[in-house]
């Protein structure tokens, strides 16, 4: 039996070119409904995302996870701080959800220490299938996020190691023109605002590019949407006015790491430096 993935798509705000979405009468009425739903809401109130007012103890917990490695490693090179976010406050500049079945109903945690071990695990993981052959490597996972990295140091001489990365664990939101954006933690914001829960902690990144809010990538709302009069919200996937709803073939992500042989000329710089070395070499 063939699997399919619920998409939730905001669809208010444009549709871009997607070759897995139904052209049909339904998508085209569904459009121009929520672009009438939108052309009637008021002006979005941009207010602070960042809940101010949370308990001491919450604050020391995430005081002490700020000193994390992990966190220090993922954000290097970024202004960032530990908080407590509003998920009702932020703008979505991801178009679309794509939901499996358990993403669509589930218990959340309602305590405080159960929303920093959610918001910041110390790890993500996920299922991935490998297959080592004499050409290479292939993984393939339904986890979209998931890369390989070289390890930053080597096993020894002449041996390298290759490190399976799921993508980051952790709930973003950015700051960016003095608005609040969701960068990262999608999946995870859906389910705790369908459980009725909206303040969480998160990692707050003080953007001062958009490639530093993450939004610059050709299926994200472009800027001109993100700052429109009304932009498309994190709560808006809730809904039903905005958003168009489809299904597609459930599909997995395949790496291929490839072992190819050949031969290259040695320039000149090149041929003297490697008779320079063996010169020294044989002395």
């Amino acid at each position: 039996m063939k699997r399919e993935n619920l998409i939730l798509e905001l669809a208010a705000w444009g549709l871009d070119d997607s070759s897995d979405r139904p052209a049909s009468e339904r998508t085209a009425r569904t459009k121009a409904h929520a672009e009438e739903c939108l052309a009637s809401l008021l002006d979005w109130n941009c207010r602070s995302a960042r809940v101010e007012d949370v308990a001491a103890d919450i604050q020391n917990v995430l005081s002490c996870n700020a000193e994390r490695d992990d966190l220090r490693e993922e954000f290097d090179g970024l202004e960032w701080t530990l908080g407590v976010v509003d998920l009702r406050r932020l703008v979505s500049f991801q178009r679309r959800l794509v939901l499996h079945e358990e993403m669509i109903e589930g218990t959340e945690p309602r305590d405080w220490a159960a929303r920093v071990q959610l918001s910041l695990p110390y790890c993500r993981t996920s299922d991935f299938e490998s297959e080592l052959h004499s050409s290479g490597l292939t993984l393939s996972s339904e986890n979209p996020d998931i890369t390989v990295r070289w390890q930053t140091t080597r096993e020894g001489d002449g041996v390298f190691a290759l490190k399976v990365r799921h993508g980051s664990p952790f709930m973003e939101v950015g700051y960016y023109r003095e608005r609040w954006f969701l960068r990262d933690g999608y999946h995870r914001s859906y389910r705790l605002l369908r459980a009725g829960i909206a303040e969480v902690p998160a990692v707050i990144v003080q953007a001062s590019t958009l490639e530093e809010l993450g939004t610059n990538r050709p299926w994200f709302f472009p800027e001109e949407v993100l700052f429109s009069r009304r932009p498309p919200l994190v709560t808006d996937f809730l809904g039903d006015d905005l958003v168009l709803r489809w299904y597609r073939p459930a599909r997995r992500k395949v790496i291929r790491v490839a072992i190819t042989e050949d031969f290259e000329l040695l320039n000149f710089e090149q041929e003297h430096g490697a008779e320079h070395e063996h010169c020294n070499q044989a002395r």
